[in-house]
């Protein structure tokens, strides 16, 4: 990775799609009409701009559902996200009635739907999309440290002191990484975010690292390796860089110490720096905990020793990953404990930092507007269409408004999903399938300038 890191946070990016936008792709289906409000009130919607027309007739949404899909107050205000059925529609006036009401009043400028089908079922469907059916490519470092690198939606596993931390997604982000970071506004110097306690063993040496960067020249990333027992640092190193950069090292257990943490520090008073990939494991251990969404050992498909750049004399790395495969590492199954499977060598121990090449599921959307999903949108608006028309297709169901025919379309969607999911296959088994593995990571060997 090149130590440059660019100072906008409007960097084109992987496109991000939020669930109203997938939803508003549902449009050529025919399940669904999009509009924004003139008017409305709790128990009625206007718009005289798509719905009002003497060539529509009451039939069209009578039995259907209304659901607002953005506020135009504010994200998240009532009535975003509510949906009702439409007892009512008036094309005379533009007018869809719902019966129960709202609990508030529908604003001119408010985003809506209108479906044909109970819009939770398509809401529950793009959530199984993603959660059980689309894999994505992934790079991570493995780390002891819960919530290590993130991903988690809170910041439960990271405690404050004289700072305050929050998960970003804003750019400029690790290119490499997952979507989140974690942000830490110091308010008074050397505030801090701190990680869960981890009990070690005494006499014992541990390898710790982050990667993290300053977003204003004069601010300094400290990160401290902290003995919970005797109260005391064990080791800390700091950088000034405004770039990504890692700093790595090892560190012995003292023998009365029995639990320690890790202390995302910033030196300078009202000051930012964004933090990742928290990387700590005991050197030599046989095994290493896998991340929570590895829930089958073929998502794994390489494991590597982490053999980064040094930038300087000092503890300071290049923020790449990049390293030697090692065919050592077995992914086995460990259905008790923080996650369903771990790293383990089969002989000899991890005395570098790893990280996996892998393929995960994503995680539910916690909301319609502000929450983003950084996939291929194509991929899964298929997914989704297929999965809609296989449903309504089962024997059992009925009430369908309009009678669409589902059945018609299911074999149309799915071959379109089919194609998509096998063409990113393909893509990702160039990789697999090099002729050396230098085609999943970059070799320091082949270093020629």
């Amino acid at each position: 990775m090149t130590t440059v890191t660019p100072d906008t946070t409007a960097l084109p990016t992987v496109t991000g799609i939020s669930r109203t936008q997938v939803i508003q792709k549902l449009v050529n289906t025919g399940l669904i009409q999009v509009g924004t409000a003139t008017d409305g009130d709790t128990e009625s919607l206007t718009d005289t701009n798509m719905l009002k027309s003497l060539q529509y007739h009451r039939s069209d949404w009578e039995g259907g559902w209304l659901r607002i899909s953005q506020a135009a107050s504010a994200n998240g205000d009532a009535p975003e996200g509510e949906f009702r059925p439409v007892d009512e529609y008036q094309p005379e006036l533009g007018r869809a009635a719902v019966s129960p009401v709202f609990s508030a009043t529908i604003d001119a400028g408010d985003t809506y739907e209108l479906w044909r089908i109970n819009p939770q079922i398509v809401l529950d469907i793009i959530d199984e999309c993603l959660t059980d059916y689309l894999m994505f490519p992934t790079w991570e470092m493995l780390t002891e440290v819960p919530d290590g690198n993130f991903e988690e939606d809170n910041t439960d596993h990271w405690a404050d002191v004289n700072a305050t931390g929050s998960k970003v997604t804003t750019e400029p982000r690790l290119p490499d990484s997952d979507k989140r970071q974690l942000s830490i506004l110091s308010s008074a110097a050397n505030g801090y975010s701190a990680s869960d306690n981890l009990f070690v063993q005494p006499g014992r040496t541990y390898y710790i690292a982050a990667t993290m960067r300053g977003t204003a020249a004069g601010t300094t990333c400290k990160l401290i390796f902290w003995d919970n027992t005797n109260g005391v640092e064990i080791k800390s190193s700091t950088h000034t860089k405004l770039f990504y950069s890692t700093i790595g090292f090892n560190a012995l257990i003292p023998t009365t110490c029995n639990s320690v943490s890790i202390r995302l520090s910033n030196v300078e008073n009202s000051v930012t720096t964004v933090w990742n990939r928290i990387v700590f494991f005991q050197v030599g251990t046989s095994d290493i905990s896998l991340p929570w969404w590895v829930k089958r050992g073929n998502q794994i498909k390489g494991a590597f020793n982490h053999v980064p750049y040094g930038l300087d004399a000092t503890d300071l790395q290049e923020a790449s990953l990049r390293g030697e495969i090692d065919s050592r590492y077995d992914v086995i199954p460990h259905r008790i404990g923080r996650s369903r499977y771990i790293l383990r060598a089969r002989y000899g121990g991890i005395t570098w930092p790893v990280f996996i090449f892998g393929l995960r599921n994503e995680v539910a959307y916690a909301n319609d507007n502000v929450d983003i999903r950084y996939i291929d949108d194509n991929l899964f608006f298929e997914c989704i269409r297929w999965r809609i028309y296989e449903r309504e297709t089962q024997p059992l169901l009925t009430g369908v408004l309009a009678a669409i025919d589902f059945k018609a379309k299911l074999a149309g969607a799915e071959k379109n999903y089919r194609f998509l999911a096998s063409e990113q296959a393909d893509e990702l088994n160039k990789i697999l399938d090099s002729p050396t593995p230098e085609g999943l990571f970059m070799n320091e060997e082949f270093n020629y300038g």
